[in-house]
C-alpha cells in the first residue's frame, strides 16, 4: 500500500440499490460532501445486489490527509480560541513556568515547539479557551493540542483544563470528559479540593470524531473535533 493510499479515508454504506442511486445523486450534486464534510472522490458499488434482499455496498472515498484534516479543524474552530503562545508568552510567567513543569506527556514537546511558533496549524497546533463559570464567578482555561500521530491513521491529542493566573487550583467537582463519535464518555477526570490541572494524552482515529466536554454543576461547554 502507498503513502497515498494510506491518507484514504473510505466510508461504507450498506442499503438497497434505490439507497445506492440516491446516495450516487447525492454525490453528483455536491450534496453528500457538503453533509460530510469532507472532500469526496468518488462513490462506487463494491457488491451488486443478489436475486434476493442481499444489501448493497457503497463507498465514498475521502482523500483528505491528516495535515488537512488537522488546518480544517484548527480553521472551525470558534473565534475565542486563540494560539497557545499567548498563554505562554514572557509576560505570563506563572502560566509559562506551570506549562512547563507539568508532568511528562507524549505531546510535551509540541508545547515547547508551539511555544516558538515553529508548527504551522496542518503540522500540528495547541489552541486555548477562557471559560466563564457564572455559578462561582471564575474563570479556567481549556486547552487543545493536535498533531499527527505516528500512523498516517491516527491524531494525537492532549487536552488540558487548568485555572487562570488569579487562582492556583481548579474548582472542585469540576469534570473533564472526552466523548467518542458514539457519544460514549471515554475519558472522564473530576477536581479534586486541590489540583492544578486536569490532563489528558490520547490518540484517535480519522473518521472517528469526538468531542470534548468541561462540566461544573449547571455549566457545561462542549465542543467537537470532526476528525
Amino acid at each position: 500500500m502507498t503513502p497515498n493510499e494510506l491518507h484514504n479515508l473510505v466510508l461504507k454504506f450498506e442499503g438497497s440499490k434505490e439507497d445506492y442511486e440516491r446516495l450516487l445523486a447525492c454525490f453528483q450534486s455536491g450534496e453528500l460532501e457538503s453533509l460530510l464534510q469532507l472532500p469526496v472522490e468518488e462513490v462506487r458499488l463494491v457488491s451488486a445486489p443478489s436475486e434476493t434482499t442481499a444489501p448493497t455496498t457503497a463507498i465514498a472515498q475521502s482523500l483528505e490527509t491528516v495535515p488537512q484534516i488537522l488546518q480544517r479543524i484548527y480553521n472551525s474552530l470558534e473565534s475565542g480560541w486563540q494560539s497557545i503562545e499567548a498563554l505562554l508568552a514572557p509576560e505570563s510567567p506563572t502560566l509559562a513556568a506551570g506549562w512547563r513543569s507539568a508532568p511528562p506527556l507524549p505531546t510535551q514537546v509540541l508545547e515547547l515547539k508551539e511555544a516558538r511558533s515553529s508548527l504551522t496549524p496542518s503540522e500540528g497546533f495547541m489552541r486555548w479557551i477562557n471559560l466563564d463559570l457564572p455559578e462561582i464567578n471564575r474563570q479556567i482555561i481549556l486547552i487543545v493540542a493536535l498533531m499527527p500521530g505516528e500512523s498516517p491513521q491516527e491524531i494525537d491529542a492532549l487536552i488540558e483544563v487548568r485555572p487562570t493566573q488569579e487562582q492556583a487550583f481548579l474548582p472542585p467537582d469540576l469534570q473533564l470528559m472526552v466523548i467518542d463519535y458514539r457519544g460514549s464518555v471515554v475519558l472522564s477526570a473530576r477536581a479534586e479540593k486541590a489540583d492544578p490541572r486536569i490532563s489528558f494524552a490520547l490518540t484517535g482515529t480519522v473518521g472517528e470524531p469526538f468531542e470534548v466536554k468541561v462540566k461544573l454543576n449547571d455549566f457545561s461547554y462542549l465542543q467537537e473535533f470532526p476528525l
